[in-house]
Protein backbone atom coordinates (compact mmCIF):
# COMPACT_ATOMS: atom_id res chain seq x y z
CA UNK A 1 0.00 0.00 0.00
CA UNK A 2 1.58 3.36 -1.20
CA UNK A 3 5.13 1.88 -0.68
CA UNK A 4 4.73 0.82 3.37
CA UNK A 5 4.99 -1.82 5.14
CA UNK A 6 1.69 -4.21 5.75
CA UNK A 7 1.74 -2.93 9.48
CA UNK A 8 1.05 0.50 8.26
CA UNK A 9 -1.31 -0.34 6.37
CA UNK A 10 -3.07 -2.44 8.56
CA UNK A 11 -3.08 0.45 11.26
CA UNK A 12 -4.63 3.65 8.42
CA UNK A 13 -7.33 0.40 7.54
CA UNK A 14 -7.67 0.44 11.77
CA UNK A 15 -7.73 4.40 11.82
CA UNK A 16 -10.41 5.04 9.14
CA UNK A 17 -12.30 1.98 10.62
CA UNK A 18 -12.14 3.83 14.07
CA UNK A 19 -13.57 7.45 12.09
CA UNK A 20 -16.38 5.60 10.33
CA UNK A 21 -17.83 3.98 13.05
CA UNK A 22 -17.50 7.54 15.23
CA UNK A 23 -19.37 9.04 11.93
CA UNK A 24 -21.90 6.46 12.16
CA UNK A 25 -22.61 6.38 15.93
CA UNK A 26 -22.55 10.54 16.07
CA UNK A 27 -24.16 10.88 12.88
CA UNK A 28 -25.88 8.56 10.53
CA UNK A 29 -27.28 6.06 13.44
CA UNK A 30 -30.19 8.02 13.84
CA UNK A 31 -30.67 10.23 10.81
CA UNK A 32 -30.73 6.77 8.50
CA UNK A 33 -34.52 6.62 7.84
CA UNK A 34 -34.42 2.78 8.41
CA UNK A 35 -36.46 1.34 11.08
CA UNK A 36 -34.54 -1.82 12.42
CA UNK A 37 -30.84 -0.93 13.36
CA UNK A 38 -29.48 -4.24 11.76
CA UNK A 39 -30.63 -2.96 8.36
CA UNK A 40 -29.66 0.45 9.14
CA UNK A 41 -26.09 -0.95 9.81
CA UNK A 42 -25.86 -2.74 6.85
CA UNK A 43 -27.10 -0.05 4.70
CA UNK A 44 -24.93 2.60 5.88
CA UNK A 45 -22.35 -0.62 5.47
CA UNK A 46 -23.32 -0.53 1.63
CA UNK A 47 -22.98 3.36 1.66
CA UNK A 48 -19.27 3.25 3.12
CA UNK A 49 -18.65 0.03 0.57
CA UNK A 50 -19.60 2.65 -2.01
CA UNK A 51 -17.74 5.78 -1.74
CA UNK A 52 -14.76 3.63 -0.98
CA UNK A 53 -15.33 2.20 -4.47
CA UNK A 54 -15.86 5.60 -5.94
CA UNK A 55 -12.53 6.79 -4.34
CA UNK A 56 -10.57 4.52 -5.37
CA UNK A 57 -11.95 4.41 -9.24
CA UNK A 58 -11.18 8.85 -8.77
CA UNK A 59 -7.06 7.64 -7.42
CA UNK A 60 -6.75 5.95 -10.41
CA UNK A 61 -7.67 8.12 -12.89
CA UNK A 62 -5.83 10.55 -11.40
CA UNK A 63 -2.98 7.88 -11.07
CA UNK A 64 -3.72 7.59 -15.10
CA UNK A 65 -4.09 11.26 -15.57
CA UNK A 66 -0.79 12.03 -14.29
CA UNK A 67 0.98 9.50 -15.66
CA UNK A 68 -0.70 11.00 -19.03
CA UNK A 69 0.59 14.06 -18.21
CA UNK A 70 3.63 13.09 -17.71
CA UNK A 71 3.61 11.52 -21.30
CA UNK A 72 2.82 14.75 -22.69
CA UNK A 73 5.68 16.93 -20.97
CA UNK A 74 8.10 13.88 -21.42
CA UNK A 75 7.98 13.99 -25.15
CA UNK A 76 7.05 17.64 -25.70
CA UNK A 77 10.77 18.12 -23.90
CA UNK A 78 12.44 15.39 -26.18
CA UNK A 79 10.58 16.69 -29.42
CA UNK A 80 12.45 19.95 -29.05
CA UNK A 81 15.71 18.41 -28.27
CA UNK A 82 15.94 15.95 -31.17
CA UNK A 83 18.83 17.10 -32.40
CA UNK A 84 20.52 17.25 -29.20
CA UNK A 85 19.72 13.97 -27.91
CA UNK A 86 19.70 11.22 -30.42
CA UNK A 87 20.30 8.54 -28.42
CA UNK A 88 20.50 9.46 -24.17
CA UNK A 89 21.79 5.99 -23.34
CA UNK A 90 24.06 5.22 -26.05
Amino acid sequence: MLGTSDMVGWMMHFMIGVVFTAAYAFFFNQRLPIGSPVARGAAYGMLVFAMAQVMFALMRAMGLLGHLVFGVVLGGFFSTQRATVAHPLA
